[in-house]
């Protein structure tokens, strides 16, 4: 339902599996919907970012760090 109401804006449903538990914060995830792809953009500021979910910790908490 997620997928379906917010299409174009929203490509691809994940759920994170896993609690982080490494250096580099990164979390094991699962496509639930959508294109199995992880990269998404992250808008921050005025700057767009691409990153890969798979292997960036991504949090709209600590942007201003």
């Amino acid at each position: 339902i997620i997928l379906d109401k917010n299409k174009p804006r929203i490509r691809t449903v994940v759920n994170k599996t896993d609690s982080i538990q490494n250096d580099y914060r990164t979390m094991q995830l699962e496509v639930l919907a959508g294109n199995h792809s992880l990269v998404t953009s992250v808008i921050e500021s005025g700057i767009c970012f691409h990153v890969d979910l798979a292997t960036v910790y991504v949090s709209n908490f600590l942007f201003l760090q």
